[in-house]
């Protein structure tokens, strides 16, 4: 209840800081059905679930009429059935302060963060609803943290750079040494000039993470990858390293990731606004690059489609079809096969 209290005394408060606050939020919804007796699976054992729930409020405040620069705040709260026991448990996601435009296209940001991977390659990936991105279902790195960070913007956007300093815990732990950790992504758009939209959100990009676990234990994460990012033809295609344990020797984690969706919809109807096409995702990690029979290969693809309202599609929800196949290397492990119907409405 404290908890709960803090949470509101915080929200109301926000309002002092920037004029016209707004409000909105975000639900994913699904149905699932199991198809097969795997790891994790039971065969024709199926359910409804609420996945997230995400409450928002925003705002910002203009230092002049003039001028760009601007204080403003994001507050998030999330909610989750964390245990699986059918209730869901309400903790902030993120609640941060941002001053932008001090100096041009540089944001400056206090309190719980984004970090700068997953939040970039979940906006790509375009199917969050349906599954978080390689290594956030794998829990190689969190979504939010706690500390200091910055976001940069060069003129004509050919460069994007997000760095933060933080706990590195994730905002799920309280820090649990003196150390930070250190994390920053470098977004680079090199055809950004040019007029054909396909060709202008192609980037190259790269992220690394230093941190440690104590004082003898390091939480490495390096990352390189290439991106389109158009919303009609969205892919990318990365390649991720993770070192974790006794920094003489730590254990080595690799992993490959492709996915990508094509919006049928907005290349055939150029004059009436339509949505729908397909999507696939296929992932492959090994946990330990000194150990044999310990990887997974993860596999889902699907179709999707926005609901019409009045001739046009709405961009306040999406509904997906798609099945997902998790394949171990150990064969004493089953495959897992799940059938879902995944829906996200935003308000």
């Amino acid at each position: 209840m404290k908890r709960l209290m803090g949470a509101f005394l915080a929200l109301s408060a926000l309002p002092l800081l920037a004029g016209s606050p707004k409000v909105g939020g975000k639900l994913y919804i699904g149905y699932f059905y199991e198809t097969t007796d795997g790891e994790k699976t039971t065969r024709d054992y199926n359910y409804f679930h609420f996945t997230r729930f995400y409450f928002t409020v925003k705002g910002k405040h203009l230092f002049s009429e003039e001028g760009k620069a601007y204080i403003g705040y994001k507050f998030t709260t999330d909610a989750k059935d964390i245990n699986k026991k059918g209730y869901y448990e309400v903790f902030i996601k993120y609640a941060f302060l941002e001053i932008g435009e001090l100096l041009p296209g540089l944001k400056i940001r206090l309190g719980q963060l984004p970090t700068p991977w997953i939040g970039n390659e979940e906006h790509i990936w375009g199917f969050r609803f349906v599954d978080p991105v390689m290594v956030d279902k794998f829990k190689y790195m969190s979504s939010t943290d706690r500390g200091l960070g910055f976001v940069y913007k060069s003129p004509q956007n050919f460069v994007e750079v997000m760095a933060n300093i933080a706990n590195g815990e994730g905002y799920h732990k309280s820090e649990r040494t003196k150390h930070k950790d250190g994390m920053g992504r470098v977004s680079i758009f090199p055809l950004a000039m040019m007029e054909n939209k396909y060709l202008k959100g192609f980037n190259v990009l790269g992220y690394a993470h230093y941190g440690f676990y104590n004082e003898d234990t390091v939480r490495n994460r390096y990352i390189v990858g290439v991106a389109e990012k158009t919303g009609v033809i969205n892919f990318m295609v990365s390649y991720f390293i993770g070192q974790d344990g006794p920094s003489s020797n730590p254990i080595q984690a690799n992993g490959i990731s492709a996915h990508g969706f094509i919006d049928i919809g907005k290349i055939i109807f150029t004059e009436v606004k339509r949505s729908f096409g397909f999507f696939f995702r296929y992932d492959k990690i090994d946990p330990n690059a000194d150990t044999t029979n310990d990887g997974i290969q993860y596999i889902t693809g699907g179709i999707f489609a926005r609901p019409c309202v009045f001739i046009q599609s709405t961009d306040k929800a999406i509904i997906s079809l798609n099945i997902s196949r998790t394949q171990y290397e150990d064969s004493k492990k089953n495959p897992d096969m799940i059938l879902r119907l995944n829906a996200e409405i935003k308000f």
